[in-house]
C-alpha cells in the first residue's frame, strides 16, 4: 500500500521459502540486528572507557594516576559526557556497517542517491532505521545510565 511503512529490513525472515517459513522465523534476524546493536554499543563504551569509576558513579573523581577522590559537585556532567562520547563513536560504527551492508547488498556497487528508484527507497529505509536505532539506543542508555549513577553511592553499592 502507498501509505504504509515498509518494514524493518531485520525483521524479514532470512529464507524466503515456505519450507522455512516456519513460526519464529523472524526471530533470527531480529536478534542478529540486536547482536549488531550490542557489539557497536560495547565497542563504544569501551573507546570512552565508560567502565571507570568516575563514568558510573556520581560524585567522584578518577585522576590520571588512577586514584579516586571524592568531587565537591555531585552532578551528572561525567555520567552524562561518557555516554554521549560512548554514543558517538557507536553511531559510527553503526554508519560504517550501515555502509559496508549496502556495498554488500547491491553486489559491491557504492549506491547513492539517485542511481535508481530501487537503490533511493533503500538507502531512505536504512536512514529511517539508523536514525530509529540510534535514538532508541540512546534514550535506552542514558536513562539507565544517569539512574544507576544517582542510585549507586561512592563504594558502588546501591
Amino acid at each position: 500500500a502507498l501509505g504504509r511503512a515498509p518494514s524493518p529490513t531485520w525483521l524479514r525472515p532470512l529464507f524466503e521459502s515456505s519450507y522455512f517459513a516456519l513460526r519464529g522465523s523472524l526471530v533470527a534476524p531480529a536478534l542478529i540486528h540486536g547482536a549488531a546493536l550490542a557489539v557497536c554499543w560495547v565497542i563504544g563504551a569501551l573507546a570512552a572507557r565508560a567502565y571507570e569509576l568516575d563514568a558510573i558513579v556520581m560524585g567522584v573523581e578518577q585522576t590520571s594516576d588512577g586514584t579516586v577522590n571524592d568531587s565537591p559537585n555531585k552532578t551528572l556532567t561525567p555520567v552524562i559526557f561518557r555516554v554521549l562520547q560512548a554514543g558517538a563513536f557507536s553511531t559510527g560504527l553503526l554508519i560504517l556497517a550501515t555502509q559496508c551492508d549496502l556495498f554488500v547488498e547491491f553486489g559491491g556497487h557504492f549506491v547513492q542517491y539517485g542511481d535508481s528508484e530501487a537503490t533511493d527507497f533503500r538507502i531512505q529505509v536504512a536512514a529511517v532505521e539508523l536514525v530509529n536505532d540510534v535514538i532508541f539506543e540512546a534514550l535506552s542508555l542514558l536513562t539507565w545510565r544517569v539512574y544507576l549513577a544517582i542510585q549507586t553511592d561512592r563504594n558502588g553499592r546501591f
